[in-house]
């Protein structure tokens, strides 16, 4: 999960501190030739915002005066979609760089956020239950993988 959990409910290992978003577009697009992309480059350009609630705010506030300058054409929860939408020149896509694993395609590229946007992932469990043992020896894994 990324965004904020309440911590007092939920314990977490942290699986990455450095989840970076990127903005993923047509191979051919004018943007696709920049390093790194800003917020002016999406002033009336159409734009996928990845989740609602904490991700899509976080988009927003990335954009600053330029979200109200920009298109926002879709909004989805299903981060398997987001290149298959931009790939059909519906806008660009706004989504962490650890997600660029679905861009098995060579028809779009990610290009970085600047400044940057990041955010941290981990695994949530609940305090008050009680753990089967697969989930024992998982969460044994994961704390002892994480921190080395």
């Amino acid at each position: 999960m990324t965004g904020c959990i309440d911590d007092t409910r939920y314990e977490s290992v942290v699986t990455s501190d450095n989840n970076n978003w990127s903005v993923i577009m047509k191979n051919n697009d004018p943007l696709a030739s920049k390093e790194f992309v800003t917020p002016s480059d999406f002033d009336s350009k159409p734009i996928i915002i990845l989740g609602n609630g904490i991700l899509s705010d976080r988009v927003v506030g990335w954009l600053g005066d330029y979200y109200d300058k920009s298109n926002v054409r879709v909004k989805t929860n299903v981060k398997t979609i987001m290149p298959s939408l931009v790939q059909n020149g519906l806008g660009y896509g706004f989504m962490p760089e650890s997600y660029s694993l679905l861009l098995s395609n060579r028809r779009t590229t990610c290009r970085p956020l600047k400044p940057t946007m990041n955010e941290t992932t981990a695994l949530y469990w609940r305090k008050d239950t009680v753990p089967s043992k697969t989930l024992s020896l998982f969460i044994d894994h994961i704390q002892k993988y994480y921190h080395h």
